[in-house]
């Protein structure tokens, strides 16, 4: 009698709930900004909808634009803020295992826009010589094509003035993934009510997104909790 095949097991993916997150993370800065009346938000939506599955890895790709955001909470002058963020998680135990958000400062009069400031915060696993979390400044744009443009409604000339860095400086940094790097601007550009409101939301919703594996930061600031210097971010660095 013959054997019945045995079924290839389900390909390991994200569920709805799990990349769901990413868009209640960014409504909820949003709604905030709104309420704070700091300027609009763009952004590539859904976000549950730009992942893509391979090797057992969901990969995620977006770009948000925080469009005429004040310069400081009580600022009238306003910048707008340009970010693409790549994520790789691990499906097997839904762990992070890179992310690098790259954020565009711009200053837009007449209808162009004037780099200001470019930065990475770059999260990659365990790299030899790398900060565990790190930021490099960076000269190169972000690039979007006709539709992504569109879509976050950032459709400026650019001004083709080139930016200058030594890029391969890298400045240790505490865990700087998505939600890190929200609270952050919203800390740069909301006033305190609003911040300390985003803040209390995005602290709950961090714990349901994917976290970085960091035990040998763990371990290392665990047996030297009296500091924290860099060579905790170099902790998986060994001789050898």
């Amino acid at each position: 009698m013959a054997t019945a095949p045995v079924p290839a097991p389900a390909p390991a993916v994200l569920t709805y709930g799990e990349r769901e997150k990413y868009d209640a993370l960014l409504n909820a800065l949003d709604d905030t900004s709104a309420q704070a009346n700091c300027g609009s938000m763009a952004w590539t939506k859904p976000l549950s909808n730009r992942f893509i599955y391979a090797d057992g890895h969901a990969h995620f790709t977006g770009f948000l634009h925080l469009h005429d955001w004040k310069w400081r909470g009580s600022s009238k002058k306003g910048v707008h803020i340009l970010l693409s963020i790549k994520e790789r998680i691990r499906c097997s135990d839904k762990s992070l295992v890179a992310s690098g958000i790259h954020s565009d400062y711009y200053f837009v009069e007449n209808n162009t826009a004037k780099l200001l400031h470019s930065v990475h915060f770059d999260f990659d696993g365990t790299k030899d010589c790398h900060p565990l979390f790190h930021a490099q400044l960076c000269s190169d744009r972000i690039a979007l094509d006709g539709f992504i443009a569109s879509e976050i409604e950032f459709e400026y000339q650019i001004d083709p003035a080139p930016a200058t860095c030594f890029r391969d400086a890298r400045i240790p940094t505490c865990d700087m993934t998505l939600p890190s790097v929200l609270l952050c601007l919203a800390a740069d550009h909301f006033e305190k009510p609003f911040f300390c409101q985003f803040r209390e939301e995005a602290t709950v919703l961090q714990q349901a997104l994917p976290h970085p594996a960091i035990t040998s930061l763990r371990q290392s600031i665990a047996g030297a909790p009296n500091h924290l210097r860099s060579s905790h971010w170099f902790s998986h660095t060994v001789n050898g």
